[in-house]
């Protein structure tokens, strides 16, 4: 399954459990988003897009360890100095930034 909710002023992951066993692929860019929350459980998930949001701080925990492919781009924690490494040490993460 393929999700795309781009530009939809989203501020908060939410309600995604049930589809935790068949979304695949997942684009919440340029929304509102502050916080990595609500996608441990997406145990089939393996592209996540989270791009032009306001996430400030990278919690690696809050992430799915299946992921492919991550992207950041344009957050404030893309800034952080350790921002590449914490990605990099994620489980099974191939693809962190495509440019």
């Amino acid at each position: 399954m393929y999700t795309f909710f781009l530009q939809n002023l989203i501020t908060k992951i939410e309600n995604l459990e049930c589809l935790s066993t068949t979304l695949q692929f997942l684009t919440l860019a340029a929304n509102q988003i502050q916080q990595l929350r609500g996608m441990v459980s997406l145990s089939a998930l393996r592209f996540l897009d989270l791009s032009d949001n306001k996430i400030e701080i990278l919690e690696t925990t809050e992430l799915p360890t299946n992921l492919i492919c991550v992207l950041f781009q344009n957050n404030p924690c893309a800034l952080h100095p350790a921002y590449r490494f914490a990605l990099f040490h994620l489980h099974c993460v191939v693809c962190v930034e495509v440019y």
